[in-house]
């Protein structure tokens, strides 16, 4: 039988340009009813507003990281 007590499960979403569905989609994954996990974002350079709405969401919830590529050119 899992133990869920002691499993952890990290989840990797990369973003880019998605402010039309980003909200939904963090929230899907957070409400699921195992818990026990972090959601790492990877904002890949959005020009629009995916990553103020990923911000304000993770002020929300604790389990979130948020992680932004530069480019370099």
């Amino acid at each position: 039988m899992l133990d869920k007590k002691n499993n952890f499960v990290s989840i990797i979403m990369s973003l880019f340009n998605a402010e039309s569905t980003v909200e939904r989609s963090i929230q899907s994954i957070l409400n699921q009813s195992f818990s026990n996990l972090e959601l790492i974002i990877i904002n890949d350079n959005s020009s629009d507003s995916t990553l103020n709405i990923a911000e304000k969401c993770s002020l929300k919830d604790h389990r979130m990281k948020i992680i932004t590529l530069m480019l370099s050119y």
